[in-house]
């Protein structure tokens, strides 16, 4: 195989060399770890954008939808002119991208909409990548915009929420509120939230649906459609009433009990225990006890008191309740990644083969390499995952070049596409370098022509084809070496 490499022709957003050495770390209490969720959303998201929504194939009419994102960037949602369909939503953690164009290869289709707008609708145009299923299995939302600059701002908005998404390594209560908001949203234009759609947010892997209409029932909230269908008032769901059947249909609560249980008996009957406990608690149980104190001490008795006026609306001096530790329990403060560690910069002073590389094997298959699918369109997904090394095996065909695993059952792809895909997409999530593994097959000269001048004339600057004169191969461990 044959490696080279790309780099931005930036030279202010050096790939390798922008982030400072990391610092010593200071010492630290087990209550800095909490993470800054809240993101702010384009008033174009939170108000809505008006949207042809369309599917492929011939029955598929388009749809005139208002599309939204909600206030805490949980979910992309549609609202239909039709009030008894409930809203479509996305949760904007599985959209990889928004792109700019056509997303269709229904060259009718697009006949069709260029017929609606009389115009070149290019510019009208989104797509809006779904992760249904990983990232080998996506869907391709088509949407189209009244005007092209509104287009372009809705997708820079919605892509500005998706990159480094904090919510990866959100705590449990964060989750658990992002199912409140799911259920809020998955209402029809009265209102309306069937069970169903409440039972498939949270509890369709614990509890029958059958189980969580009594509990609705019980709270008297539950109600008939004229069809029959069970359903809920988005008034009546509130955040108080999700607690109550979350502690009534899971054994959130059962964690609690275990805590006071571990101090005493009395301790569980009376559901409260000391500011002392408390503090114990948080620096012995909650604290790794293989870190000294020097890396992360214990708390002090101040700081256990402000952890309980966090999570106790009406704190009482010197006790803790069940309902403050249940908090405390569910919150950031406990979220099992040290979030500090996602703000840790590393040394990228050193030369390129110092790191371990985010590699990708056959880049291109969405199955077994003996039998599987080709798609260019995993090697966007594979760099919007960060990947920094992926592979292209290049196959001779006629004087064409192909893309796939050569003496298997395979399918192909164009050599010209996936190079296209790359271009527009090495430098989307991560500034550093990006490695092409090729196991080149194509033999004559004029196939190795053709693949050179595809590289140069697609990749331009971004092409490392010499070594930089200002950082040489040959180089001691210190010197800015970026290749």
């Amino acid at each position: 195989g044959v490696a080279t490499q790309l780099v931005e022709d930036t030279p202010t957003s050096s790939p390798m060399y922008t982030q400072p050495p990391m610092s010593r770390q200071p010492r630290r209490s087990v209550l800095a770890r909490t993470l800054t969720l809240k993101r702010e959303v384009d008033s174009l998201l939170t108000e809505g954008t008006q949207f042809w929504r369309w599917e492929q194939g011939e029955n598929h009419a388009p749809q005139k939808l208002m599309m939204f994102v909600d206030k805490d960037a949980f979910f992309l949602y549609a609202k239909s002119d039709d009030k008894s369909k409930p809203n479509l939503l996305w949760d904007l953690f599985l959209i990889s991208d928004v792109r700019s164009g056509l997303p269709s290869t229904d060259m009718k289709l697009h006949e069709n909409l260029r017929v609606m707008k009389s115009r070149d609708i290019k510019d009208y145009f989104l797509t809006v990548v779904y992760r249904r299923d990983g990232i080998v299995h996506v869907d391709y939302i088509g949407l189209m915009c009244e005007a092209p600059d509104v287009a372009a701002r809705w997708k820079k908005a919605v892509n500005s929420l998706l990159l480094h998404n904090p919510q990866r390594n959100a705590g449990i209560d964060t989750f658990l509120s992002k199912r409140h908001t799911q259920i809020l949203l998955s209402c029809n234009g009265y209102g309306q939230i069937s069970v169903q759609s409440i039972h498939d947010a949270f509890l369709q892997h614990y509890h029958p649906e059958s189980e969580l209409s009594k509990v609705l029932s019980f709270y008297s909230i539950l109600k008939t459609m004229d069809d029959g269908v069970p359903y809920v008032q988005v008034a009546d769901f509130t955040v108080e009433m999700y607690t109550l059947i979350l502690n009534q249909l899971t054994n959130i609560r059962n964690n609690v009990d275990s805590v006071l249980l571990n101090i005493g008996e009395k301790t569980v009957k009376k559901q409260q225990m000391t500011l002392h406990e408390f503090q114990a608690f948080i620096s012995n149980d909650q604290r790794n006890p293989f870190l000294k104190d020097a890396v992360i001490r214990p708390i002090s008795k101040e700081q256990a008191q402000a952890v309980i006026e966090r999570h106790e609306k009406k704190p009482i001096e010197g006790v803790v309740t069940a309902k403050a530790i249940f908090n405390y329990l569910l919150s950031e403060e406990c979220n099992v990644m040290n979030t500090e560690l996602l703000e840790q910069t590393m040394d990228m002073t050193h030369p390129l083969s110092h790191y371990f590389i985010n590699s990708s094997h056959n880049t291109y298959l969405l199955g077994y390499q003996y039998n599987s699918w080709s798609s260019v369109e995993m090697y966007r997904q594979c760099l919007l995952l960060g990947c920094r090394c992926i592979e292209l095996d290049c196959w001779p065909e006629g004087e064409d070049i192909i893309i796939t695993h050569g003496n298997a059952l395979c399918s192909k792809i164009r050599f010209e596409d996936v190079v296209e895909a790359i271009n527009e997409y090495a430098f989307v999530t991560s500034n550093y370098p990006v490695i092409l593994s090729i196991e080149n097959h194509c033999k004559t000269t004029f196939l190795l022509q053709k693949m050179a001048r595809i590289f140069i004339e697609t990749f331009g600057n971004k092409l490392l084809t010499a070594p930089l004169e200002n950082m040489p191969i040959t180089c001691n461990r210190f010197s800015f070496c970026k290749k």
